[in-house]
């Protein structure tokens, strides 16, 4: 099916990396939307981090959608660090901070 880890997380930084892999038959299922959903929730809520970061390649549009979909904000590019299918491509930078993560969970009073 796939895995998803956040590793990091050490004290005093309170900073993650989130990484998820699934398999080819489980795309376009919602899985992975989900599964980002419960590992922010667990990061933010049980872990007490305060950044949640991952790196994706740019050419992976529907990760991209997916993880902004999330919640996650665009941090920066690293430009031609993969070679994919004959040409070169950018990794894109992107993180959730927990501030910006309770804010949209919590209903506005």
């Amino acid at each position: 099916m796939g895995h998803i880890t956040l590793s990091g997380g050490s004290l005093p930084h309170r900073a993650a990396e989130l990484a998820i892999m699934l398999g080819g038959d489980q795309v376009n299922r919602g899985y992975g939307t989900r599964a980002i959903g419960l590992m922010l929730k667990y990061g933010f809520a049980e872990m007490g981090l305060n950044r949640i970061g991952l790196k994706v390649a740019a050419f992976n549009t529907r990760a991209v959608r997916t993880y902004e979909k999330a919640g996650f904000i665009l941090e920066g590019r690293e430009r031609e660090i993969y070679f994919h299918q004959g040409l070169f491509h950018d990794q894109l930078i992107f993180s959730v901070l927990s501030r910006d993560y309770f804010a949209a969970v919590t209903p506005a009073s």
